[in-house]
């Protein structure tokens, strides 16, 4: 006969407190980064607000989705990037 199957399932991970305090400790740097980085875009969507190009759209809600999910770091990389991208001369065409 076999042993029955455990009626408990998997509980989750184990977490290393001294990692998670590392990583909360950069949160407040994170946020204040993306902050300024938001500043900085606003202007940028507004002046193409009436229409968005369907590409500056999806990082725009990639970047929401970082930042729903706990990740300001990625959030504030993407938001720069986009910055980046819109400020070039180029993309005002």
């Amino acid at each position: 006969m076999s042993d029955p199957p455990p009626i408990v399932g998997f509980m989750g991970d184990v977490i290393s407190l001294a990692e998670y305090r590392t990583r909360a400790a950069g949160l407040p740097v994170a946020l204040e980064r993306l902050d300024r980085i938001v500043e900085r875009l606003e202007p940028l969507v507004r002046q193409r607000s009436v229409r968005l190009a369907a590409r500056i759209e999806a990082e725009l809600l990639a970047i929401a989705a970082d930042v729903s999910a706990g990740r300001p770091h990625l959030a504030a990389r993407r938001a720069e990037r986009l910055a980046d991208r819109l400020e070039h001369p180029a993309a005002l065409g």
